[in-house]
């Protein structure tokens, strides 16, 4: 092989190799879906639990879930008047992917509804983020905009008001 060839296959190389780390970087090669939608959130064919009990009132609306890579299933809902917040779940001891939520919380506080030991973390634009572990199953409510202290009354409804169940 001459020269001009071994820098050729060298450039081609570095291309290729160029490519494959663009697409690991913006998450286009992956062995499988990284979010799976489901109307209803029953992960068992997949994960081997469901979401069995959830929140709904006037003011909060089930919008549709999915099930991330690694068996975390996130549940989506509207608050009244216009916000959006996202509920987690896996069981207990596996990692709930919260890296996604990472804010510069300034306020943290631990509360027990219900006799669960919750975690708020709190910005002062409204953003927060709840964690619990009840029944087997890890769970993180966060909450991207809101009201201060919004996130407070919406803890203690998920905490006390849903449930999963392995299959």
């Amino acid at each position: 092989m001459t020269i001009k060839g071994i820098v050729m296959l060298l450039i081609f190389a570095a291309i290729i190799a160029a490519a494959i780390v663009y697409g690991i970087v913006r998450g286009r090669l992956r062995s499988g879906p990284m979010r799976r939608y489901y109307p209803q959130p029953d992960f068992t064919r997949r994960a081997g639990f469901q979401v069995a009990e959830y929140p709904i009132n006037d003011i909060l609306t089930y919008t549709g879930s999915w099930l991330l890579a690694g068996g975390v299933a996130e549940l989506q809902f509207r608050v009244q008047p216009d916000w959006k917040l996202w509920l987690r779940v896996a069981q207990e001891g596996r990692s709930l992917r919260l890296d996604q939520f990472d804010r510069q919380y300034e306020t943290y506080q631990t509360v027990y509804y219900d006799g669960i030991r919750v975690v708020l973390q709190q910005t002062p634009g409204g953003a927060g983020l709840a964690t619990w572990v009840r029944d087997g199953f890890s769970y993180a409510l966060y909450l991207p905009r809101g009201e201060m202290g919004l996130l407070n009354g919406l803890a203690v409804e998920f905490v006390e008001g849903t449930a999963s169940s392995n299959s």
